[in-house]
């Protein structure tokens, strides 16, 4: 039975009020206990901005306690999760320090066989804690500091040669990743015993992983904000905060460490030492000490101890750039105390610098790395001095950063003024001080990352002037994305709405992709590149037509693959050259390459000449019917027919036969509809959710019948001992040779192989054919030029067509490639990095699996390229216009992943287009769009929205 409009609504009503219950049941926690604070906005709490990514966590949380900081405390929800914000520093003194026993927690949910790696020293609470924080603690004695910093000193000889490499190469530096490689060798070193190399090497591994961690990306906003406000949701799409891949690593790497050790009877009294020792006495332990356990706590002292350091260092390097007469009394102190000690740093010559400590700390103040301290009540607990008792289990937040940038403490606090920090003026609360936290579980590893600090300061102030530059921002803005206290990153680009990127429009069906690609192109066209989001996705856009070339061509080993996800057992079509990387892409298009060649595609114009006669029938009829013909799908079947003909030796009928499978198939695959555009949404969005529904791009029973008529066809061949030299026959070859083929050739992935041809020689070729109509329909001189040029042509050649008579028409060619300058059959080129890769001429590093696109229609249609881009104007392509970067023209895409039918559809095209204008004049119809319009549901391909209706008028 199905469901009337109003049952549909009902439904609909009952489910938006349960969420709205849901989300809201909560918002009565506060009002309950009497404590004041801001209104919450169901399901997003206080924290829509930072949801939508219009603030960052720290720009929302002073927002707020700018509102109430005359409150003791006051109460917020993040998301439904009720949290008290804390002013009072005596209450802060209180939690931390004084009632520690009711707040000994942070309240993070962890997963320790989900997520190996999380339970670390950081996250945990209660009796583990206490036994590991007392394990953990002998590795940072005044002592063993001392000794790090003789080996921190060692890295930072290795730093000032790496920065005076770079200088030499360019004198603009980013300050941020610069620092990060000089802490991770810091950390490698000195916790470790591991060289790892961030400084010398570019492909690192360490320092791979760390970016990964901390790049302040779309998907990783996403990530944490999935896990802090819907954990279920964040197991349920199986995300994790560090990759399965990243996690073994990082595990193998402390395993083998501490093996190595043993086997060679080595001791460094370092962090490592402390994890061997721990793991070989375990009966004074009471709990399991698991490899990740153990590795966990080496794991947090590398990601907080290079990530802190080095933000803290870039920062205190931006403030002292900014504020040049800082760092010339900071570079006076530095030189002057090296000059009294010969040269020589050590931990006690790092002491004697006041000045320098002042600079770390109001450093540290007004760009604190961790924004609030977190506790959780383990108890119900009495605010002391007010009659109010906290349940147990409420979260309770100490806002840090607003407190260090409220002027009650700090007047003027978004000046650097390091003399706040001089002994006569160092008499404030020392709670409104807290970037390390305090009481017992204050960083552990606090003087370490100070010595770090200093010493990377030293090393960059005693050895050069740092001054803004034309690209430092000013102020500088922190990055909405970072999950501590981060400056925006170096690649520019549009703000992204959680979940949807920066698709939302298309998400709402307001804009194609297409549109949405060229709105951000325009916007963003004078950088090289620039960064969006399709999803959670984050995707580069090359703008920068030799950066396009290095991608596409000179370093196509770095990006081989398009970063398409295939599940080739859930859609056995799927596994075609278009889909496919890597060995298989390379042996499969070595294999089909020879159905390509010169002769083979003259015997090919052959056969497409057979099918216009066809073509010109079919159209005869329709004009007798009735002058207007909807052109996309008049050529959609006579590019059905010339595929079937030239590629199969299928009479597929599509002319001639309206209920012809081949042509109704093909018509399902591509017509633009909703049901299409929801299952492509989720596909990109949700792949999980996508195969839950049993979505499919291509319906089980099409894929079955093509896997089939593939099957037949070959089989019929060498039953009858037939020999075409065409695209079965290249499949029937394979087939019968697999023993030269190193990967199972299953009967769908030949099928695959047939189908890409398909619908890739149909679909793109019909609607640049009817697209090119449409546009001699508006320019009459235009069409008129071209017939007077065929006629002549057929003239000189007795009425006959044939591969070389084609290739004599210059201005046909010239019209088919600006039909595909303005419309292009696909709208971007996409790649993926398969390894780190250096953005040539720039100081950008992009990782390991970062995706690509080069947006093909944008600079098909920029005016930089194409002079009045909106019309159509053939004569751009004459010899002597020409002269263009022959990156500005990739209709069919580039290098060794370029097209493989390109020419074929170039020649069956042509024909279309001869077929029509000498048979007819094609004219605006008053049912053609003017201008024409492009569906809003299209999706790989370039389509119209509502088809292109032209009149044909007979020519005698």
């Amino acid at each position: 039975m199905e469901l009337g409009v109003f049952e549909f609504l009902i439904g609909l009503a009952a489910i938006f009020l349960g969420l709205y219950w849901w989300s809201t049941y909560t918002y009565d926690f506060w009002k309950k206990l009497r404590i004041p604070g801001p209104n919450p906005i169901p399901l997003v709490g206080n924290f829509g901005p930072v949801l939508l990514n219009q603030l960052s966590l720290a720009e929302n949380q002073l927002r707020l306690y700018n509102k109430w900081k005359h409150e003791p405390f006051f109460g917020v929800f993040n998301a439904r999760m009720p949290m008290l914000i804390v002013n009072d520093p005596e209450l802060i003194k209180n939690i931390l320090i004084k009632d520690f026993h009711v707040f000994s927690g942070r309240g993070i949910t962890v997963d320790e066989k989900s997520e190996p790696l999380s339970g670390n020293l950081f996250n945990i609470d209660g009796h583990r804690w206490k036994v590991l924080r007392a394990k953990l603690t002998p590795a940072f004695t005044t002592g063993k500091l001392k000794q790090m910093v003789e080996l921190m000193i060692e890295c930072t000889e290795h730093f000032e040669n790496y920065l005076r490499k770079q200088v030499k190469k360019n004198n603009v530096i980013e300050c941020r990743e610069v620092a990060a490689k000089y802490t991770t060798d810091v950390i490698g070193s000195c916790a470790f015993g591991i060289n790892m190399n961030a400084l010398e090497r570019e492909d690192s591994e360490f320092r791979i992983m760390g970016r990964k961690l901390f790049e302040p990306t779309f998907t990783n906003l996403c990530r944490r904000l999935f896990r802090e406000f819907s954990p279920r949701l964040y197991k349920l799409f199986g995300l994790k905060s560090i990759s399965p891949e990243d996690t073994r690593f990082f595990i193998n790497s402390i395993k083998e460490t501490i093996e190595y050790r043993e086997k060679n009877k080595i001791i460094r009294h370092d962090l490592v030492d402390i994890l061997k020792d721990m793991k070989n006495n375990q009966k004074d332990i009471d709990f399991e000490l698991t490899e990740g356990l153990l590795t966990s706590q080496a794991f947090v002292f590398f990601a907080a101890g290079f990530e802190t350091s080095s933000t803290t260092i870039s920062f205190a390097l931006y403030e002292l750039a900014t504020v040049p007469e800082t760092q010339e009394k900071l570079r006076t102190e530095i030189m002057d105390i090296l000059n009294k000690h010969n040269g020589q740093l050590s931990y006690d010559i790092v002491n004697e610098m006041k000045y320098l400590e002042m600079v770390l700390q109001e450093t540290l103040r007004k760009d604190p790395p961790a924004i609030g301290l977190r506790r959780k009540a383990a108890a119900p607990y009495k605010i002391p001095g007010y009659d109010i008792i906290l349940p147990k289990g409420t979260a309770v937040q100490i806002p840090s950063y607003s407190i260090q940038h409220d002027e009650c403490y700090y007047p003027k606090p978004h000046e650097f003024d390091p003399e706040r920090f001089s002994e006569n003026n160092n008499k404030r609360h020392p709670m409104v001080h807290t970037p390390f936290g305090d009481g017992p579980k204050n960083c552990i590893g606090a003087r370490f990352a100070i010595y770090q600090s200093k010493l990377g300061i030293i090393t960059v102030i005693k050895n050069f002037k740092v001054t803004p530059s034309h690209l430092t921002d000013i102020p500088y803005k922190i990055d909405k994305s970072g999950l501590i206290l981060t400056p925006a990153n170096g690649i520019p680009g549009p703000q992204p709405i959680p979940l949807v990127g920066n698709f939302g429009s298309v998400l709402l069906n307001q804009q194609c992709v297409l549109e949405k690609h060229m709105d951000l192109y325009n916007k963003w066209k004078h950088e090289p590149f620039f960064g969006i989001f399709n999803g959670t996705k984050p995707i580069l856009l090359v703008n920068d037509l030799e950066i396009v070339k290095n991608i596409l061509i000179k370093d196509f080993h770095a990006f081989p693959g398009r970063g398409i996800e295939i599940d080739e057992k859930y859609e056995p079509l799927e596994g075609h050259l278009f889909n496919i990387d890597g060995h298989r892409w390379k042996v499969l298009r070595e294999k089909l390459t020879p159905a390509f060649t010169t002769g083979k595609l003259k015997q090919m114009v052959e056969l497409m000449i057979e099918c216009t006669g066809q073509f010109e029938k079919y159209l005869h009829e329709q004009v007798g019917e009735g002058n207007i013909i909807e052109c996309r799908e008049a050529s959609a079947k006579y590019a059905t027919d010339v595929i079937g003909s030239c590629a199969f030796g299928i009479n597929m009928n599509a002319l001639t036969k309206e209920d012809s499978e081949f042509r109704i198939m093909g018509r399902k695959l591509f017509q633009p509809n909703f049901v299409q555009m929801i299952s492509r949404l989720l596909r990109i969005y949700s792949p999980e959710l996508y195969k839950f529904l049993g979505l499919k791009s291509v319906p089980p029973k099409d894929a079955k019948f093509f896997i089939d008529i593939i099957k037949k066809t070959i089989e019929y061949r060498q039953n009858n001992n037939i020999v075409r030299h065409d695209l079965v026959d290249i499949l029937k070859n394979i087939k019968n040779n697999q023993e030269y083929i190193d990967f199972e050739l299953t009967e769908a992935l030949l099928a695959s192989q047939a189908f890409v041809f398909f619908i890739g020689g149909f679909e793109t070729s019909s609607t640049t054919m009817s697209f090119a109509l449409y546009e001699m329909a508006n320019y009459p001189e235009i069409q008129d030029k071209l017939r007077s040029e065929i006629k002549d042509s057929l003239k000189n050649n007795n009425g006959e067509l044939s591969y070389d008579v084609i290739n004599e028409m210059k201005y046909l060619n010239l019209v088919l490639q600006e039909a595909l300058r303005k419309y292009p059959a696909l709208y971007i080129v996409s790649r993926k990095s398969s390894k780190p890769y250096k953005i040539p001429g720039h100081d950008v590093i992009l990782p390991q699996d970062t995706l690509i696109d080069i947006p093909i229609y944008s600079i098909l249609n920029d005016e930089r390229y194409y002079p009045n881009p909106h019309e159509f104007i053939p004569e751009r392509f004459s010899e002597e216009n020409n002269d263009r970067n022959r990156m500005a023209y990739l209709p069919f895409g580039a290098g060794p992943k370029k097209c493989i039918g390109g020419r074929f559809a170039m020649y069956e095209v042509k024909l279309g287009i001869i077929t029509v204008i000498k048979n007819y004049k094609v004219k605006i119809s008053k049912l053609t769009q003017v201008p024409c319009k492009i569906g809003k549901s299209s999706s790989v391909f370039l389509t119209p929205a509502n088809g292109i209706y032209l009149e044909f008028q007979p020519i005698n």
